[in-house]
């Protein structure tokens, strides 16, 4: 799997899920060579014991950016 995201810093919250901070970004096509980039650095909790890279994957699908 190509990530289109970068997990920045983890954390361990008080309630005992971890804490992502991370940046997720979207490049098209704007006409022959040129492109745009989209990006977004956001925060995440993530229940304990689940995959952050995984867990942020599915989210992020589900809002589309991917």
């Amino acid at each position: 799997m190509i990530k289109q995201f970068k997990i920045h810093k983890t954390r361990t919250e008080a309630d005992g899920t971890t804490g992502v901070i991370y940046e997720v970004w979207r490049v098209t096509s704007t006409g022959p060579g040129a492109v745009e980039k989209k990006a977004l650095t956001g925060y995440m909790q993530i229940p304990d014991g689940v995959d952050p890279d995984e867990y942020l994957f599915q989210e992020l699908s589900k809002v589309g950016w991917f």
